[in-house]
């Protein structure tokens, strides 16, 4: 729907910075309890209150104003778009340009469908002409989180020659008949024509489970072609049969007596980086990830749906919505066909700002743009990190050798603007050296925040016993330095014009690739 993979995208990078000021403020909440704690004149009502105050304002808000925003969020950002796949396919339904609701609602042998996983952040069931590279080597099958025609399946009877030509059946010419609890069907994949098929070989990632892959035709008579349709969760009431959207049911392999299964783990390139599909022998049934429901449902001789049937919960599309982003997030691995070396950057690279972003074509004749921090602000709130952990250092040795007199006066002052400024860089900047996505210099961006309040905590903790007019020189002084370094580096944000090579100038570090 329109806004949601702009959203998806948006949200899950401030997610992040959310998560790590949050985790910042509560350890700050939760060393101020535990002192409290230690004040055995405290009276315990007040502790009590101070801990109720905290859980409501850090917690309970917070976590209010965030669901609000994605009921903000949901009620304008109501069309269809590229990010839909993201969601459920009730939540699907009743978005203004999608056709979803408009399938019919019954399924019957002969019709045409999208499956797609209830697994959270699950995709659609997928397959392709290209093969496994080991294994049966037959047609992959997958699960893939965008619309495309290589997710159209069709819904058949087993085998049967006895009721048409080498076993293929004309639908149109018999009557409709439901897809009932406990029937056997066949899967013919729509533009390869192949039939969703398992054996007793294992799956090319998890190899305690069956590969499932496309296989045979529908003139071929194979047990390993036959899943039994089990219906576990229906939210229209009427008969056991298998409805659009609104039916969760598993599909049990006929010969080898396993389920149908998608758990989004990602297959290497070969793969396409879709996500994997198994036949689970021994799966956790409580799961979702057995479950499955028909998405998009094309039958010309039944009637169309409507989409007032369908409706969905906002804690299921909150919880959704959240799952998506967590999977979109991890999913962005490096790729250097996708992000070239000009984009990405390691989280190693961003303390010293060794290297920028090109932003735009680098040719002669075209404007160019590269992101670039300022220099000096960069720099010295860099500094300022390093300089207060060595001041730290220095004070707490002191502290441990007894030497009062040495100490600030500002000391427990000092600690808590060390435990918000260097704390919040670290939270917000560490945690990108263990991630396996891609990363860019603008990641840095939220660290940098409190970097530059290090800045000014140093600069206040350094001068607060020089006059003010020797502080106001030294400020000035600063505030001038930024301004002329931004001066000298703005093109760069406005727009380099000619030859690259003629901003050489401003290549200031090697690494810079001007």
């Amino acid at each position: 729907m329109i806004g949601t993979g702009f959203f998806i995208g948006c949200v899950s990078s401030v997610k992040w910075v959310g998560f790590f000021v949050t985790s910042l403020v509560g350890l700050l909440t939760i060393e101020e309890l535990w002192n409290m704690l230690g004040e055995s004149r405290l009276p315990k009502k007040t502790f009590l209150r101070h801990f109720g105050s905290r859980v409501f304002g850090l917690i309970v808000v917070p976590l209010v104003v965030y669901a609000l925003s994605f009921m903000v969020h949901f009620a304008i950002l109501n069309r269809s778009g590229p990010g839909d796949a993201n969601m459920s396919s009730l939540f699907q339904a009743k978005l203004t340009g999608n056709d979803l609701a408009e399938s019919p609602v019954e399924l019957a042998y002969g019709s045409y469908l999208t499956l797609k996983s209830n697994n959270y952040g699950g995709g659609l069931l997928h397959s392709h002409v290209q093969g496994y590279p080991s294994g049966s080597k037959q047609q992959q099958v997958t699960t893939y989180h965008h619309k495309d025609a290589n997710n159209l399946w069709r819904i058949v009877r087993p085998f049967n020659a006895s009721m048409a030509v080498k076993g293929i059946i004309d639908y149109d010419s018999l009557p409709i008949e439901p897809i009932r609890d406990g029937d056997l069907i066949r899967l013919q994949h729509n533009n390869t024509g192949h039939v969703l098929h398992s054996h007793q070989i294992p799956a090319p990632l998890t190899k305690d489970e069956y590969e499932v892959s496309g296989y045979g035709r529908l003139d071929y008579d194979d047990a390993n072609d036959l899943w039994r349709v089990e219906i576990m969760r229906e939210t229209v009431s009427g008969p056991a049969i298998l409805r659009t959207l609104s039916t969760r049911f598993r599909l049990r392999h006929v010969r080898t007596g396993c389920w149908l299964k998608s758990r989004n783990k990602a297959l290497p390139e070969w793969g396409f980086r879709q996500g994997e599909v198994t036949c689970d022998k021994e799966p956790d049934f409580k799961a979702n990830y057995l479950l499955w429901n028909v998405e998009y449902h094309e039958n010309k001789r039944l009637a169309p749906g409507n989409a007032s049937m369908y409706q969905s919960r906002f804690i299921d599309d909150f919880w959704d919505c959240n799952v998506g982003m967590y999977i979109t997030n991890n999913a962005l691995v490096p790729d250097e066909e996708l992000e070239p070396g000009q984009l990405v950057s390691k989280a190693k690279d961003w303390f010293l700002m060794k290297r920028g972003i090109r932003m735009s074509s680098w040719a002669d004749d075209r404007v160019k743009f590269y992101m670039l921090g300022n220099p000096a602000v960069w720099w010295s709130s860099s500094a300022a990190i390093i300089i207060l952990g060595v001041l730290l250092g220095a004070y707490i040795l002191i502290k441990q050798r007894q030497e009062v007199k040495l100490l600030p006066s500002n000391y427990d002052n000092f600690l808590y603007k060390f435990k918000v400024a260097v704390g919040g860089w670290a939270l917000t900047y560490l945690p990108f050296f263990v991630m396996g996505r891609v990363l860019y210099l603008h990641h840095y961006y939220p660290a940098l925040i409190f970097a530059v309040l290090a800045t000014g905590f140093l600069f206040d903790h350094l001068t607060s016993k020089r006059s003010e007019r020797t502080q106001r020189i030294v400020g000035i002084g600063c505030m001038l330095l930024v301004l002329a370094t931004f001066i000298y580096f703005s093109p760069m944000c406005y727009g380099i014009t000619g030859p690259g090579k003629a901003f050489r100038g401003r290549r200031w570090l090697k690494s810079w690739n001007l």
